[in-house]
Formats: structure tokens, C-alpha cells, sequence
């Protein structure tokens, strides 16, 4: 792994007579930042551009541009929950109904509210409902 960052530009080595690379105390310093901030999800050329901000500190950078990557990578992650627990309502929703369901029905109607829990819309009847009552989004 870390000859991987050393290639990659990420940390400096020099080699000792017996051909083994040796790292100071800095570039150490900068390989534990560097597997934190891939912890949190930052890509490789990612942390390439906050280098200059890593400085001697330990612990993940406090700099603006790495606070502003990490923020991004937040609101990325948030998305993706958000997307998943739409999706995974559906599936709880498909998997919840009668195993007659024609072949390519899919539930419409469906949402997840902000806490996650999965609503029907009021506006749109059960998928359910269509079937029982003989309809199909199939027939639509």
C-alpha cells in the first residue's frame, strides 16, 4: 500500500543500501492521513490535490479545501441513502404483495419520508388496489 501512494506521488522515499525503502517521520505523518482521509471516502486523486494543506498534523487536514472535499463527500453519501431507501421501499413494497402480480408490474405510489419510513402517495391508490379491483399499471 504504501509503495502504491509513493508511486502515486502521494509520499517520498529514499533507499537504504540493502535497497528498502525508508520513510521519515513525515512522510509516516502523511501516510496516516492519507488511509484517514481515504477512511472517509476521498479518492486517491482527491487527496493528491489537498497535499499542499495535509501539512504536519496527524489527524484529517482542518484546511478549507479538505473540510470542503470531505463536506462533498458527505452530501454524496447522503444522496446515495436517500436513494437506497427509495429503492429499498420499492423492493419491501414488490416483496409485500400477492404472489399473483402479472409478470413487469412495478409499484408506483411510493415514497420514503425524510425519517426513512416507507409512505404510499396519498394522491396515487395502492398498487394493491389495482389488482384486487381487476387494473394493472400494465393496462394503463
Amino acid at each position: 500500500m504504501v509503495r502504491y501512494y509513493a508511486n502515486a506521488g502521494l509520499v517520498r522515499s529514499t533507499r537504504d543500501v540493502n535497497g528498502y525503502r525508508d520513510f521519515d517521520a513525515t512522510q509516516v505523518t502523511r501516510v496516516r492521513q492519507i488511509q484517514a482521509l481515504l477512511g472517509l471516502g476521498l479518492t486517491i486523486t482527491q487527496i493528491t490535490d489537498l497535499l499542499p494543506c495535509l501539512g504536519n498534523d496527524p489527524e484529517v487536514p482542518s484546511c478549507p479545501a479538505a473540510r470542503k472535499a470531505i463536506e462533498r463527500r458527505l452530501h454524496t453519501i447522503d444522496a446515495q441513502i436517500a436513494t437506497l431507501t427509495t429503492l429499498r421501499a420499492r423492493i419491501v413494497d414488490v416483496l409485500d404483495l400477492p404472489a399473483a402480480v402479472p409478470p413487469g408490474t412495478v409499484p408506483r405510489g411510493i415514497s420514503a419520508g425524510a425519517d426513512g419510513q416507507r409512505r404510499r402517495d396519498r394522491a396515487r391508490p395502492s398498487l394493491r388496489h389495482e389488482i384486487t379491483n381487476g387494473a394493472t399499471p400494465l393496462d394503463e
